[in-house]
């Protein structure tokens, strides 16, 4: 019970992103046509590996950007591990916020007494969590620092085999559930894509999942709901709800720059390594799709989870590490 807790309210969206990877299998190969492929050069690399130290950067400008480190996989050398360090959230912001010591909420149909518990700050929300136990059901729930419920989770409500609903009716459940659990945000569902994880995880229970798309891009206000297979809602999670604008200035970012600008912070991290290191395994850079964010002071930023992969010369097995990036503009 206590990892599903950890599960649900401190970073869905995270969890394992950071420490599972670091003893993952590395095995794809790539042909020499694509090794050799002008993608490298140009940052097409949509399906190609980018090789370590393989990019002439003064092509590009990418003083542009500022790159930290939000974090990374336990078999990350060093110098990420002790280099520039960031966070998208500002504790100091909120500093001066004291939590009640009890609240009741109404969410399920019913009001539920909480006692504060902690207070923590989610991955890639920049507002606190404060958490409250749940002493009727074992349960919790958190409210952000403007009394806004950002998660829940319910114990009564335990994994069952009773009854398998359609994804249309499951994804029903979770919507009327979270509407009215936050009567006063309006959601514009259109604006999200919905996505049903069966056995994700737990058996016995239905993950619905809402993200939010912004001018094509994913954004990391998103919306997490689980369920019972007979469709009792056993945990509930956002995050940068309402926090994104829908007008936000993207015009800031130049693509190739960005990614050139990742690269290299990525070579800067890795130009360490042991030349032992460097000639027994071919090193590249995979860079996924950024997902979109603001901070606090609405200043838009790119997340990368960069999957840096080691694949050993002579062909056998090798490891990936993932080092998550945030790119913010200069000015």
């Amino acid at each position: 019970m206590k990892k599903r807790t950890i599960f649900f309210l401190f970073v869905i969206i995270t969890t394992m992103l950071l420490t599972s990877c670091s003893s993952g299998v590395y095995t794809e190969e790539l042909t020499e046509d694509q090794v050799n492929h002008e993608q490298k050069e140009t940052l097409e690399t949509d399906d190609v590996g980018v090789e370590y130290n393989s990019i002439d950067f003064s092509k590009y400008n990418s003083d542009n950007y500022i790159i930290g480190i939000l974090g990374y996989s336990d078999s990350a050398p060093v110098s990420a591990k002790y280099g520039a360090l960031t966070k998208i959230y500002d504790e100091d912001l909120y500093k001066d916020i004291s939590p009640s010591a009890e609240k009741t909420i109404k969410i399920g149909g019913e009001e539920i007494k909480g006692y504060y518990d902690v207070t923590y700050y989610r991955l890639n929300n920049y507002f606190p969590c404060y958490m409250y136990k749940i002493p009727d059901n074992g349960g919790y729930f958190s409210l952000d620092e403007m009394g806004k419920i950002g998660g829940y989770i319910n114990y009564k409500n335990k994994a069952d085999n009773t009854e398998t609903l359609t994804e249309d009716k499951y994804i029903s459940i979770a919507k009327d559930f979270v509407e009215d659990a936050l009567k006063e945000e309006k959601i514009d569902w259109s604006l999200f894509k919905t996505e049903v994880q069966k056995d994700r995880e737990f058996k016995g229970y239905i993950t619905v999942v809402f993200d939010r798309y912004l001018g094509g891009m994913k954004t990391t206000e998103s919306i997490y709901v689980e369920l019972t297979y007979s469709g009792k809602v056993s945990a509930f999670s956002s995050d940068m709800l309402g926090r994104i604008p829908a007008d936000l200035d993207l015009s800031v970012f130049e693509s190739k720059n960005v990614e050139a600008s990742v690269y290299k912070r990525l070579d800067e991290i890795y130009s360490g390594l042991s030349k032992e290191t460097r000639d027994k395994y071919k090193i590249r850079y995979y860079l996924p799709e950024p997902v979109l964010s603001v901070l606090a002071d609405g200043t838009p930023c790119f997340i990368y989870d960069a999957n840096v992969g080691f694949k050993p010369v002579d062909n056998q097995d090798g490891y990936s590490d993932l080092v998550r990036i945030m790119v913010t503009p200069t000015e």
